[in-house]
């Protein structure tokens, strides 16, 4: 990896396993005075009231409320990295999550995309597709694939 590779671009679902991914990037932008922008994407949905004729309706938060919550969280995240780091924190809705990845390192000059495997097999794999093999066959930048470590 050369010195020229300024812009990390760092994928979290706030799940333990997105989380194995922080230390190796953040030793990594830390090496190459690199920015990291840590990127959530709340996955689209038809937001509709539900219930039934005997019970009330139960309301669900909007996208814009989802966002504002999934942006407090990730500033908790912000002391799992040096406080040397340029970190942005980044939260977007999308319909197709790997679209929002490539669609942000595109339009944000990021030289890497940094994201954690969850190691999905079969059925869980099939059904779900795989995030990380969408970012890596599309992306225009190099794709740091970070393997889940079982504990």
């Amino acid at each position: 990896m050369t010195q020229n590779k300024k812009h990390i671009l760092l994928t979290t679902d706030f799940s333990e396993e997105s989380f194995q991914a922080f230390e190796p990037v953040n030793d990594l932008a830390a090496a190459l005075g690199a920015k990291v922008s840590l990127l959530y994407v709340l996955p689209s949905m038809d937001h509709h009231a539900t219930g039934t004729p005997f019970v009330s309706p139960v309301p669900i938060p909007s996208d814009e409320q989802q966002l504002d919550l999934a942006r407090k969280d990730m500033e908790k995240l912000r002391e799992r990295f040096d406080s040397s780091i340029d970190l942005e924190l980044v939260a977007q809705v999308g319909e197709e999550i790997p679209e929002v990845i490539l669609n942000y390192a595109d339009a944000n000059g990021v030289d890497i995309i940094a994201i954690c495997t969850h190691a999905r097999r079969g059925l869980s794999r099939l059904v779900m597709g795989s995030v990380v093999e969408e970012v890596i066959r599309n992306s225009k930048v190099p794709v740091y694939a970070i393997p889940q470590v079982k504990k």
